[in-house]
């Protein structure tokens, strides 16, 4: 699987398992009779919705009542455990036993998706339709799907599909842009990114996912624009977002080789308060800014990050007797390897101090 096939994939998964809890209750709620206690099965479904897994399985397995109601709801908590395997036999019994549980093609489709089976999964998504057409997470799924059996247009048809039955959901919007990435249209995933964003304004992740997935595409420059509308144009509220995207823009700019600009963008993410020092000393360093490097290295918290940094960046400034200098640091910290051993070595032969470059 792509990276980028990943990154959508990733948009999906929990928010389908959600919308299958949703569906159970909204399938049982039709079957129940209200009482004045609580029911154990909404009491299940509630330590389920918590992630209270084991509570959930010890108190259902001590229920009785409607077998294909119990099987639903253990595959449910097997699907949260990630174990799609054992999520997948609880729902086919589920389909054996009361075909008419439409929903549970969903849950069976989502089980399939986690197991790495996706023409299953669109088989059984297919048969659920019905229950899943009045779902927006449905055609989110379905288009996981889809992308999973390489058929990329009928994904971006099913997301459109969505987006028209559910022009509010942003959820949707935003996989319909990644999915256009992963079919490398570049410019209209751009252009509908845009038009996301401007829709969204102030959405952090949004803007995070979309320029991650760019630069994963090999298009760091159009994240980069991406970023910089976001945090330039002032629409990023909280300055914990502000600092993660900046970090971002310095990420882009760094797979582009603008070092330079790279390095500012880290700069500023610390200015924020953010502790990017390794990553802007690096990019400094690449930029051939050796003073502004040595300023951001030593605020580096980890010592032997710090010390193999700052003397990487004494020989590409030739700065070869401090270079040469640093044996001790290396010592101290226990922090030697073959390429600090290599590097000082080289430092000492350059200075003339042939004797003393033998490796230690």
């Amino acid at each position: 699987m792509t990276r980028l096939r990943a990154a959508l994939i990733c948009t999906v998964s929990l928010a389908c398992i959600v919308c299958g809890a949703d569906v159970v209750r909204a399938e049982e709620a039709s079957r129940q009779v209200p009482t004045t206690s609580v029911d154990p099965i909404v009491e299940v479904q509630s330590l389920i919705s918590a992630g209270k897994l084991e509570e959930a399985e010890l108190l259902l397995r001590g229920l009785d009542g409607d077998a294909s109601v119990l099987a639903s709801l253990l595959g449910l908590i097997e699907l949260r455990r990630g174990k799609p395997k054992d999520a997948i036999l609880h729902f086919q019994r589920v389909l054996q036993l009361d075909p008419s549980r439409t929903a549970i093609w969903l849950y069976l489709g989502q089980a399939h998706l986690e197991d790495a089976q996706p023409f299953k999964a669109l088989a059984a998504l297919r048969e659920g339709r019905a229950a899943g057409e009045s779902l927006p997470s449905y055609y989110r799924l379905l288009a996981k799907a889809e992308v999973g059996v390489g058929d990329g247009p009928a994904a971006h048809d099913s997301l459109r599909v969505g987006i028209e039955r559910f022009p509010k959901d942003k959820s949707l919007q935003l996989d319909q842009v990644l999915l256009l990435i992963e079919l490398g249209l570049f410019a209209t995933a751009t252009e509908a990114a845009r038009t996301y964003l401007v829709e969204h304004v102030g959405d952090a992740n949004g803007y995070a996912v979309v320029a991650e997935t760019l630069r994963g595409a090999g298009r760091p420059l159009e994240a980069a624009a991406i970023l910089e509308g976001a945090i330039f144009g002032r629409s990023i509220a909280k300055q914990s977002d502000e600092i993660a995207l900046m970090a971002r823009l310095g990420w882009a700019y760094a797979a582009a080789d603008k070092h330079v600009a790279a390095a500012r963008s880290f700069a500023r993410a610390i200015s924020l308060g953010g502790a990017q020092y390794f990553e802007a000393a690096e990019q400094f360093r690449l930029a051939g800014k050796y003073r502004q490097a040595l300023i951001c290295n030593a605020n580096v918290e980890e010592p032997r990050k710090r010390v193999v940094q700052r003397l990487t960046i004494f020989i590409d400034s030739h700065s070869y007797e401090r270079a040469a200098a640093m044996s001790a640091e290396f010592d101290r910290l226990n922090g030697w390897t073959d390429e600090a051993r290599f590097l000082i070595a080289h430092a000492k032969v350059q200075i003339g101090n042939v004797e003393c470059a033998q490796p230690r």
